[in-house]
């Protein structure tokens, strides 16, 4: 694999293990409180979006796969076990390893069209892709300190 694009998949892939990893050991109750914040979210919606946003931009936009995403549907948590979103993180994980394990130097340099964010190199992808799995890891682990400091969930999480 291109050392840089080794170095970018490690970042990203770390702060989405720490996303997933704040669901562990919760309810159904757990996963789906949100703090009282109107526009906050739960945990399985945090870690659903930040899943898909990973795949659209590293799969889709970088490497080139076919990516189908429904931005909106990733806020709606209902429906999601804790357990497939680790089965996706899992498959996720493995796939962007292989398609990044494709990429060469010149991938990251070559300018794409970002189907949001216009033109960009796939070095400038990849940036907006880690920068935004660590923002999500920061709300999920944020997301549940509060959970476990309500006193009706502290000793239930």
């Amino acid at each position: 694999m291109n050392r840089e694009a080794e170095i970018y998949l490690g970042f990203i892939s770390h702060s989405l293990e720490r996303v997933v990893a704040t669901l562990d050991g919760l309810d159904d109750t757990a996963l789906a409180w949100r703090p009282a914040a109107e526009d906050a979210n739960c945990l399985l919606a945090i870690a659903s979006h930040a899943l898909a946003n990973a795949e659209d931009n590293v799969l889709g936009a970088v490497c080139g796969e076919p990516v189908q995403r429904e931005r909106a549907g990733e806020f709606v948590a209902s429906g999601v076990t804790a357990e497939q979103v680790r089965e996706r993180w899992e498959a996720l994980h493995g796939r962007m390893s292989a398609a990044m394990g494709r990429l060469k130097a010149r991938d990251l340099s070559a300018e794409l069209e970002h189907p949001r964010r216009g033109r960009l190199t796939g070095r400038e992808v990849l940036i907006v892709a880690a920068r935004h799995a660590a923002e999500h890891q920061g709300e999920a682990e944020l997301t549940r300190h509060l959970l476990e400091a309500v006193p009706s969930r502290a000793s239930r999480a």
